[in-house]
């Protein structure tokens, strides 16, 4: 049998993502208008399709459900099955094939059909039921909703569930008095849905308490069950049987029936590829056919499950998951005792399955879920979202055990690989001060000392007033949102001053030292290499002194006692072989500085490095981000499990819950306002052990960053990963069960004017909120003579002063702020203030260290060159009072925040030509010359075709075609928002 022998309504598959629905009927399945998806005939049975990916990211997914009404008989559900199966074929025999019963559907259906689905009683093409009959429906489930029609009757309802009465002319939801606040939150979408189903949309709609029967509407409701009178406290139905948990047993699948292999523990090697087995645990059947396995033998097998269903009397909440060799789900790999992890290839579910497995063995997965997509991972090219979309303040601390020492200003973008540092960010919103709090873990450091590291940054995001992102970076990870933080030339030294470290005897004393060998790869930073911000800038990361760390796409510089030599890799671009020109002066400067091209190495240079060797053609794999899965995450830090949450929304990030969000780059633990306090503590916590498992699972790297998220402060990169993000809906703004009660009454939700500023400053920052804290700042706290001085590095002079370079922090993430061009004139004249002239190559170099006419930076006693939001913000200042409005204005007045002003106070600068271009820094929102009478909404619109290129990274025509959420993101990043 192949795909052209099937029912036809299966030809013709578009395979694009998307989800498609058959009835079946008599003489074969019929395609269901896409306005009636999510409509289902209790007698009528169903087949759906959902197609997710694509080949161009990786792969095609197919799902394959049929849906069995309650009214379906033994012999309807096995021709069901096979109607399954044929659309499997259809599809190229690679789906997962789901059994749904009503009532008991998975999660991953429902989550297709959202907010819920309402079965409609009977079949399709009878009459409807009478609409002077009331209808009475159970509701029930935190995410997604079962909602099921009982018998209308006073003996229906009980004090534990939520209830909604359809009368003739009127919606009722009944609270009962034992629900909990997310029952209430969640059944009002079943009741907006009937609402909205219900002639013109506009059933009024009444809300019963349960215990309250002294208002109009609840007698209105009672009378309709002929008066008020006691109801069970909970009640009881066939659809709460639950199937109990059996010993994994398997059968194969023959001509003569069933036939049991064996039971648990299992093996993978009991599969035979030609043959088709079935696997019951109880709670779950599964079929699988093997690779070779014949198309009458599959069907045959597909029988078999329908009949073991009626024979072993299994409760209808069993689930029946079928699937073929090579495609297995994850909790059917689970029930094996032994199930090797292969590579991941793509495709299917991939790392994705093997991770579950290894979750699911450790006894960490409650229940496992077939792999669901959000859609929310970014384009390859595009930016990384903003760490915060408004300037802010830096503060840096070393941190030797549990004390922390502030590190100066002329040290901060030094960080050595035996060292943690804390590195906190502050900004204001709504004239309140936010937090980011970066933890960064030198590779190099001690295991007791990333523990008492862990346990210091805690404490600090702890104590900023408990609204702090919390964000684990490991050395060699460090996310551009961090990275961007710094308007300074990064260096990563080895060698570490914690006590930790220093008593660490297995530790090889490697500390870096500026008069002898040192090895570095010097990578360009921001635009000058990604498009992002801090051009002209760059990364220096020390590395061993031997052939194996150099890289063909890579430049490096090789300090000797006398001399430099700048090694430049054949395939490495322009940008870095000027950065590494520019580290190369900053090291030793003064010293004679020596191009070497790959493969025109001298025997000098291999002296340095050991010897020849070999090393890399190309750099190092870089992590991409991807679609996000998520979990609802429960228990302790020891002892928790996960839930996955397929096909996730923000209407799933639950105010009484902590959830984990997994991209793969990033991940990310959410703890909600309302979730149980020993939760919250343990939301890192919980974080790290869930990566121990990813580690062990997809041998990704337990040093992925982790971050840590409060509701209401979700900063951009947690929010991107979202198709969709409403400020407005979180319950730190106002109370999510008022907020859908006043939807469904079709009335204003009353906010707070605390509440109402918050959601303003949220949804978009006005250029004079940006520019009110653009004032001076220190981007770390000054050394106090009182506090204990910190450890430090024998370090040259020079290479102090090129990392005090630029130490100001401008707007986060991807910062609006100086053009390219000026940034990097900024950070040059900065360079040129360690050097006495150009640079000297030993040989005609095609390289050459740039330099500017820019007068070199004058550094406050801070350190600091520009500055952001208003002082008060330390890491002490935990009062809850809102940044003086006064003060902070004159401070913005003295720092030059905003657009630049004449001695009248009118703002300078010419009115904007129609088809005239401007420079990019006459167009920033926060511009000291600006360009009047633009539109505001499309300032990159006023630039050059060429500059347009340069500062994006690609032409207007790919930038116009991006979604709009994109093009926001993107011009906020560069300060065009």
């Amino acid at each position: 049998m192949t795909a052209k022998d099937v029912d036809p309504a299966f030809h013709g598959l578009s395979h694009k993502p998307g989800l498609e629905v058959w009835r079946l009927e008599q003489d074969g399945v019929v395609p269901v208008p896409k306005a009636d998806h999510g409509k289902f005939y209790t007698r009528d049975i169903y087949i759906v399709l959902k197609t997710s990916g694509s080949k161009a990211a990786g792969g095609v997914a197919h799902a394959v459900h049929y849906w069995l009404g309650k009214g379906t008989t033994p012999e309807d559900a096995a021709r069901a099955a096979l109607k399954a199966l044929d659309l499997d074929i259809a599809v190229g025999g690679k789906s997962t094939q789901h059994r749904e019963r009503q009532g008991h559907e998975s999660p991953l259906f429902l989550s297709y059909f959202r907010p819920c689905i309402i079965p409609v009683a009977g079949e399709k093409g009878q009459a409807d039921p009478a609409s002077a009959e009331p209808s009475l429906y159970q509701v029930k489930g935190r995410r997604f909703l079962h909602v099921r029609q009982v018998p209308f009757a006073r003996s229906s309802l009980n004090h534990s569930d939520v209830f909604v009465l359809h009368a003739p002319t009127k919606l009722f939801q009944f609270n009962a008095a034992n629900c909990s606040k997310q029952d209430r939150v969640r059944a009002t979408d079943a009741t907006l849905l009937l609402k909205q189903q219900s002639p013109n949309g506009s059933m009024p709609v009444a809300v019963i308490d349960d215990g309250k029967a002294d208002d109009a509407s609840s007698s209105e409701f009672w009378d309709l069950f002929g008066g008020f009178a006691p109801i069970a406290k909970k009640g009881a139905s066939e659809d709460d049987v639950e199937a109990k948990a059996v010993p994994p047993t398997l059968y194969l699948v023959s001509a003569s029936g069933l036939q049991e292999q064996a039971k648990a523990p299992l093996k993978k090697n009991m599969l035979e590829g030609g043959k088709c087995y079935l696997l019951d645990t109880g709670p779950s059947l599964f079929v699988w056919f093997g690779k070779i396995a014949t198309v009458p033998d599959k069907r045959a097998a597909c029988v078999a499950a329908e009949a073991y269903l009626s024979s072993a009397s299994k409760p209808p909440c069993v689930q029946v998951t079928r699937m073929s060799e090579r495609a297995e789900t994850v909790a059917f790999k689970a029930a094996f005792a032994e199930w090797p992890l292969a590579p991941v290839m793509g495709g299917g579910e991939g790392g994705a399955s093997k991770l579950k497995a290894m979750l699911r063995q450790s006894g960490m997965v409650d229940k496992a879920v077939a792999r669901g997509s959000s859609g929310a991972a970014a384009a390859a090219e595009a930016p990384p979202p903003p760490l915060a979309d408004v300037a802010g303040e830096m503060k840096v601390w070393r941190l030797n055990g549990s004390n922390k020492t502030a590190v100066p200003a002329e040290e901060v973008g030094r960080f050595h690989s035996g060292d943690c540092y804390i590195i906190q960010y502050t900004f204001t919103r709504d004239r309140k001060y936010e937090y980011v709090v970066f933890l960064w873990v030198g590779r190099d450091s001690t295991q007791e000392e990333r523990t008492s590291a862990l346990a210091a940054a805690t404490r600090a995001a702890d104590a900023l007033r408990g609204n702090a992102t919390l964000v684990r970076v490991v050395q060699g990870k460090e996310p551009e949102q961090l990275i961007s933080l710094f308007k300074t030339n990064l260096f990563f030294l080895k060698g570490g001053n914690s006590a930790s470290y220093k008593a660490d005897a297995t530790a090889a004393d490697n500390t870096y030292d500026p008069a002898g060998v040192a090895l570095f790869r010097v990578r360009a930073r921001g635009a000058a290499s990604t498009g992002g911000s801090g051009a002209g800038l760059f990364k220096a990361v020390q590395m061993d002194p031997v052939a194996k760390s150099l890289n063909s796409e890579d430049c490096f510089v090789l300090q000797t006692p006398t001399s430099s030599f700048l090694w430049l890799g054949n395939g490495s671009s322009a940008a870095d072989k000027d950065a590494a020109a520019a580290a190369a002066e900053i090291i030793k400067p003064g010293a004679l500085v020596k191009q070497v091209a790959e493969g025109k190495e001298t025997s000098v240079f291999w002296q340095h490095v050991g010897s020849k060797g070999e090393y890399p053609a190309a750099r190092e794999g870089k992590e991409v981000a991807r679609d996000g899965r998520m979990y609802q995450v429960t228990g302790t830090a020891n002892a928790f499990k996960v839930l996955e949450v397929p096909n996730y929304s923000q209407e799933d990030l639950i105010s009484e819950d902590v959830m984990l969000v997994d991209a793969h780059t990033e991940v990310f633990v959410w703890a909600g306002v309302n979730a149980p306090d020993k939760e919250k503590k343990d939301a890192l916590d919980y974080a790290l052990r869930y990566l121990e498992q990813v580690a062990a699972a997809e041998g990704r790297s337990r040093d992925t960053t982790v971050v840590r998220v409060v509701e209401g402060y979700e900063p951009p990169m947690f929010t991107a990963l979202f198709p969709h993000w409403d400020h407005a809906a979180s319950a730190a703004l106002a109370d999510p069960y008022e907020r859908k009660l006043a939807l469904l009454q079709g009335r204003a939700l009353e906010l707070s004017d605390t509440a109402k500023r918050r959601l303003a400053a949220l949804s978009h920052q006005s250029p004079s909120a940006t520019s009110s804290s653009s004032t001076p700042h220190s981007s770390s706290t000054p050394h106090s003579p009182h506090s204990k001085p910190p450890l430090s590095l024998t370090i040259s002079p020079a290479l102090i002063k090129g990392l005090a370079g630029r130490t100001a922090v401008g707007p986060t993430g991807l910062s609006p702020g100086p053009s390219p061009s000026t940034q990097r004139a900024a950070a040059m004249a900065a360079l040129t203030g360690t050097l006495k002239g150009e640079p000297r190559m030993a040989h005609s170099a095609s390289v050459t260290a740039p330099h500017s006419e820019v007068e070199p930076l004058k550094l406050s006693k801070s350190g600091s060159v520009s500055g952001s939001v208003p002082e008060g913000g330390s890491e002490d200042d935990n009062s809850e009072d809102e940044v003086d409005g006064k003060k902070s204005g004159a401070r913005a007045g003295a720092g030059g925040g905003g657009a630049a002003s004449g001695a009248s106070g009118a703002p300078i600068g010419e009115e904007a030509v129609e088809g005239a271009t401007y420079a990019f820094d006459r167009l920033i929102v926060d511009s000291r010359n600006p360009i009047r009478g633009i539109d505001t909404a499309r300032r990159e619109s006023y630039l050059s075709d060429a500059d347009f290129r340069r500062i994006f990274g690609y032409d207007k025509s790919k930038f116009y075609a991006l979604p709009k959420w994109k093009q926001d993101q993107r011009k906020r990043a560069l300060g065009l928002f």
